[in-house]
């Protein structure tokens, strides 16, 4: 079960099957060791190249 739900704002693409199988998506489910971790390291990065941004941690399911 994931533990660590990212939703985006913008239109994403997933290319599977070597890239021959693009795919849009709306949102990813992880499953990481340290999500706390991971959500305070992207809001930083995330803040730093576009103003206030937010991330939420959410339990995943």
């Amino acid at each position: 079960m994931a533990n660590l739900q990212l939703k985006f704002s913008q239109s994403q693409t997933y290319f599977g099957g070597f890239g021959q199988l693009p795919e849009p998506i709306s949102e990813l489910k992880l499953v990481v060791s340290d999500p706390e971790k991971l959500a305070a390291e992207l809001e930083q990065r995330l803040t730093i190249g576009a103003g206030t941004t937010k991330v939420e941690l959410a339990k995943a399911g």
